[in-house]
This record gives C-alpha cells, sequence and structure tokens, in this order.
C-alpha cells in the first residue's frame, strides 16, 4: 500500500488453490472454488513524523501522548483465502495448445496480520494541558526516549471483495491432464484496514517505557 508517510516493499508471497468449473456450453463455464495465500511485504517509516494520541495516565489525568520514531521498520506477512466466482472461458488452438481468460470476483478472508516492528530510538512524551506541561524525562512513568527498540504485534484485518481477471494458455500433456500457464490481477475494492478505531504507532505504558507495545503502522 502507498502511504505519505513512509515506503512499502513488495515480500515474498504465493498461494495453492482447488477450482471447479462447470460449463454451460462447449466454451463457456463459471468457476468456483477455494485458494489459500501468503502474503508479505515490508514498510519504513519516513524520520521525523510524529503520532499523537488522548491518553490517561495511572493518577486518572488526561493528557495527549506523543510518539516520535528514528528508523522505524516493520516485517509484515498475512494468510488469506479467497472464494472465487469466475466466467471463465476456453477453446482450443490446436490439437495440443488451446488458450483461456476469466473474469469475475473474489471474497478474500484475512487472518490478523502479523508484525515485527523495530526503531533505533523512541521519544515518548506527554503534553498536559491543565498545566501546559510536557513530560519526556520520567521513564518509570512511561516518559522518556528507548533506544534499540523491538515488539511484535497482530493487526486485524477486514473481509475483502476482489475484482479478478485472468488469461493464459493451455498445453495438452496427455488425455485429461492440462498444463494451464498464464497471468492473473486481483484490484481490490474494499480496504484491509479494519474497523477498529485508529491507534498511536505505539502504546502508552504508565508501567513504565519499558513495556511500550507495537500497534502497527496500519493501526
Amino acid at each position: 500500500y502507498d502511504s505519505a508517510m513512509g515506503n512499502g516493499t513488495l515480500g515474498f508471497g504465493g498461494g495453492v488453490g482447488i477450482n471447479y468449473t462447470y460449463y454451460f456450453t462447449k466454451h463457456w463455464g463459471v468457476q468456483t472454488g477455494i485458494e489459500a495465500r501468503y502474503n508479505s511485504n515490508s514498510f519504513t517509516l519516513d524520520n521525523n513524523q510524529q503520532f499523537t494520541s488522548n491518553e490517561i495516565d495511572n493518577e486518572s489525568s488526561a493528557f495527549q501522548y506523543i510518539v516520535n520514531p528514528d528508523e522505524y521498520v516493520e516485517d509484515q506477512h498475512f494468510y488469506s483465502f479467497n472464494i472465487p466466482v469466475m466466467l471463465h472461458y476456453q477453446s482450443s488452438i490446436s490439437n495440443k495448445t488451446g488458450f483461456y481468460f476469466g473474469f469475475g470476483g473474489k471474497v478474500m478472508f484475512s487472518t490478523k496480520q502479523q508484525v515485527n516492528a523495530s526503531a533505533d530510538k523512541l521519544a515518548l512524551s506527554g503534553y498536559y494541558p491543565d498545566l501546559n506541561l510536557e513530560i519526556d524525562d520520567l521513564p518509570e512513568y512511561g516518559f522518556g526516549t528507548v533506544n534499540n527498540w523491538s515488539d511484535d504485534a497482530e493487526v486485524p484485518l477486514s473481509t475483502a471483495l476482489l475484482v479478478s481477471l485472468e488469461g493464459g494458455l493451455i498445453f495438452k500433456l496427455k488425455e485429461h491432464v492440462k498444463l494451464y500457464t498464464g497471468i492473473y490481477v486481483d484490484y481490490g475494492l474494499t480496504n484491509l484496514k479494519g474497523n477498529k478505531d485508529i491507534q498511536n504507532l505505539v502504546d502508552y505504558s504508565s508501567g513504565g517505557i519499558d513495556n511500550v507495545a507495537a500497534n502497527g503502522v496500519l493501526s
């Protein structure tokens, strides 16, 4: 995904699936089935970014939590299961080869996104508007600087709707055995980001800066 606050890099991905096609004419059919996929990518947050959220400390006082990360990076991956419904067409070019194409939609059910986050530094402070005071050096109360920080997180993902196109060639290997090769494109119509409320980059920890937990950039 794109973000004005950093850069995402596509990682390794792959999948397996079982499909069934019901042909209502010689060339046209309806295809469905189930597909399992693995997706991964990394995300590097630009430096000089600031994240804020409204929090309550352990004295029940409201304040603005301010997080300034430096050299923040996430490795992310998730699994998904797709159910396609595609209109499928195939025809022969010769006795040994043919071609196919299909178009339709898919429903994608995703597991939670697994996140491994790290940063060279997290500067954590709290601004108390009633006192016009910003606290940035009380590590036992969750304010201060954490160096060489890392943590894991799970980010909920929503069910997604996809538009799908595919096409390619068919090679007859022997009777009832064919090799399909080609390309496909899935385009998401809905956002994978869950409906969960927007969170800060990391959670506020009133028990000290050593207990700061990641939320993930998608949160």
